[in-house]
């Protein structure tokens, strides 16, 4: 397996790299979004510290140690000779039956209105 963190060479490419990305991002909002030169330059270098840093906290950390465990032929299992107990009864709950909701009551109709005498 090669080796990922070589130290003082990991840490340069990664952060030329958010430098690039970070310069990359600046022209573009100075550009489309017609931002000043210093929005641009601040928008940059926040780019720029949060690539760098994912990059060094991703690429640059030493991996862990394989663990060396010695392998061995597993170990034959005794047979049990002797019947296996029985097992406990299970307990019995008995439970009431729930009570069946009521309907709900029928909405009357409305009177028919009493047509007006003229």
């Amino acid at each position: 397996m090669s080796e990922n963190s070589g130290g003082l060479t990991c840490a340069a490419v990664s952060w030329g790299l958010a430098a690039l990305v970070g310069a990359f991002a600046g022209l573009l909002v100075a550009v489309l979004r017609d931002w000043s030169f210093m929005q641009a330059v601040f928008a940059a270098v926040i780019v720029a510290v949060g690539v760098g840093l994912f990059l060094m906290l991703t690429l640059c950390r030493s991996l862990p140690e394989p663990v060396n465990k010695s392998i061995s032929a597993p170990q034959p299992v005794a047979a049990k000779t002797a019947a296996p107990k029985a097992a406990a009864p299970a307990a019995t709950v008995t439970a009431k039956p729930a009570a069946k909701p009521k309907a709900a009551p029928k909405p009357q109709a409305a009177a028919p209105k009493a047509a007006a005498k003229p």
